[in-house]
């Protein structure tokens, strides 16, 4: 059996960005890994500003930290062969080629090697890990339903969420034991669990409100299983979010109970 995590990296780009310039890219590093037992987990970073090579090779240290946290803590799962793929040729020849001339030159060369404190680390945890790890490339957004694609999928719709909304995502709490799980917006207390929050049954049909409200029902229903459905959810939220007129509008019980609702969507979309 094989241990199978998929890495990537996000940089969300304004329309009006233009190369050189120094506007902010929020962007994101992270993982989704299936265990051999089928137990999925996700974990993400948010960085405030970001270029796309370095999320990407952020990405693969994250993957390879979590494979040594797993042979610490799950003394079971030692013995398990690991498949790490990843999107980007610039991460996997860096690891499988390019890692150990680097290495050679002190991970310095002229004009600088971008990336070289990850570079630095990844070389350490693959000699640290040593065989049983493959590093191998799959392409991005092909839509195909092999695992390979399908966990690709996944980790894209991660990472753009972390970055996007600049939350951490971590469950790896429900392989790693002892950790946290995290679902946070800039919070300076430590991460915390999201609350659990079901979503509601459908409302007997008595009225045309009632029926509205069933037809809201049923939609969350899907949306809490459908990662596309989450992220429209997540833009359009979050553009609201940023207007004064909601909390003109609305009071603020009813807007924290919809940012519950809408990260308790969220995560189910992650736990898929």
């Amino acid at each position: 059996m094989t241990i199978k995590i998929a890495c990537d990296g996000s940089c969300i780009q304004p329309t009006n960005f233009r190369i050189g310039d120094d506007t902010a890219r929020p962007g994101a590093a992270g993982f989704v890994v299936r265990m051999p037992d089928g137990m999925t987990a996700a974990k993400a970073q948010p960085f405030e500003n970001g270029l796309i090579g370095a999320m990407e090779v952020r990405a693969l240290r994250m993957g390879l930290e979590f494979v040594r946290d797993v042979r610490e803590k799950c003394p079971d799962m030692r013995d398990e062969r690991v498949e790490i793929i990843c999107d980007s040729q610039y991460a996997v020849k860096g690891f499988n080629e390019w890692v150990d001339g680097w290495k050679a030159k002190g991970f310095q060369k002229k004009g600088g090697l971008a990336n070289a404190d990850d570079w630095r680390a990844i070389d350490g945890l693959k000699q640290e890990l040593g065989d049983g790890i493959d590093v191998v490339w799959v392409k991005a957004h092909t839509g195909g339903r092999d695992d390979r694609s399908r966990l690709n999928a996944q980790v894209d719709e991660t990472v753009n969420m972390a970055a996007r909304m600049q939350e951490v995502v971590d469950t790896t709490c429900r392989i790693l034991p002892g950790f946290q799980n995290a679902f946070v917006l800039n919070n300076p207390q430590g991460l915390k669990p999201i609350p659990a929050v079901e979503t509601p049954s459908p409302a007997p049909i008595k009225s045309p409100q009632g029926a509205l409200h069933a037809q809201v029902a049923a939609l969350l229903a899907k949306a809490a299983e459908n990662p596309q459905m989450v992220s429209m959810l997540a833009d359009g939220l979050e553009m609201a979010m940023g207007e004064r007129r909601l909390a003109a509008r609305y009071g603020p019980e009813t807007i924290a109970q919809s940012q519950v609702l809408l990260n308790a969507l969220e995560q189910r979309a992650i736990e898929r």
